[in-house]
């Protein structure tokens, strides 16, 4: 059985010596400009940044398949950012593998095309897919069994799903076709949503039907939405 743990912590050791490896590609065909080597160190700190705001938002637990899922994701998106052909196109290649490998065994497609904010957030895993040209704001939270993507294929990349922040995604839920859902809101288990979804409200059935919520009404009140 694959040791994903150890493979994912010696991935996380690696990071720390990629400064170096980019120093040692560049200097012998030329002289990176402050310009760059400023924009490569703060895109090194942004993907610190995300990685601490998921290893706190998992409680320090770095084991979990969703933290691990998006580190990987985290990284791809830095990958892009890399100026040298080289280094990007070996990491590039580590990444392609790693993706296969959490997608394979802990069932989360998370693309490092999907457009996320702050501290999103994989619940417990299995089942997990997302288009890539999704769009996430802030503190998003997506459970197991989610189908985030296109309604065809005819117009796949236009047909992804777009966030806003604070946004909770149930258990078995489906979210597909060219739709906005607002800020804070709350999708439950098992809901079909195929339509605009406004901010402050909770989304539950199939088909959708949508619950307008006090802005700031406390996440408890869910149930009782539910229940009518």
């Amino acid at each position: 059985m694959v040791n994903t743990s150890k493979m994912m912590r010696t991935i996380f050791w690696k990071i720390q010596t990629l400064p170096v490896l980019v120093l040692i590609n560049n200097g012998f065909s030329e002289t990176l400009s402050k310009r760059k080597m400023n924009e490569f160190i703060q895109n090194l700190r942004d993907l610190r940044m995300h990685v601490v705001d998921a290893y706190q938002s998992y409680h320090r637990e770095w084991t979990r398949p969703g933290f691990h899922a998006l580190v990987l994701y985290r990284i791809g998106r830095w990958q892009r950012t890399i100026r040298s052909r080289i280094l990007g196109s070996i990491i590039f290649l580590i990444l392609a593998a790693l993706y296969r490998l959490v997608r394979n065994v802990y069932g989360i497609e998370l693309p490092y095309r999907v457009d996320a904010g702050r501290r999103l957030h994989i619940g417990p895993q299995g089942g997990i897919v997302i288009h890539p040209g999704s769009v996430f704001g802030d503190d998003c939270t997506i459970k197991q069994n989610v189908t985030i993507g296109a309604v065809t294929g005819a117009d796949f990349w236009n047909e992804a799903p777009k966030f806003g922040s604070r946004v909770e995604v149930g258990p078995g839920a489906v979210i597909i076709g060219r739709i906005r859902i607002g800020d804070d809101v709350m999708i439950a288990p098992n809901s079909l949503v195929m339509v605009n979804v406004p901010s402050n409200s909770t989304v539950t059935g199939n088909p959708a039907r949508v619950i307008p919520m006090k802005k700031g009404a406390a996440r408890e009140d869910l149930d009782r939405h539910i229940a009518l």
